[in-house]
């Protein structure tokens, strides 16, 4: 969530005002945080992931959005 410029969500923001379909997800070594909550809840983000996290999920998880929005 935390970055020098602006936090996670920000960041996702932005890019959903350039491309409004992209999945987004999250990685964070944060068990509470309601704005992650708010972000799934408002469709801001598709999945939230607890560090440490499983790397061949994430790379099973971003195959599935590569190819779901390949046509997009």
């Amino acid at each position: 969530m935390r970055m020098p410029e602006m936090d996670g969500l920000e960041f996702i923001r932005n890019i959903k005002n350039v491309r409004e379909n992209i999945p987004c997800s999250i990685l964070s070594g944060h068990q509470q945080c309601p704005e992650i909550l708010t972000a799934l809840d408002n469709g801001e983000i598709v999945d939230y992931w607890l560090k440490p996290f499983d790397k061949k999920a994430i790379e099973q998880l971003v195959l599935k959005y590569v190819n779901n929005t390949a046509g997009s």
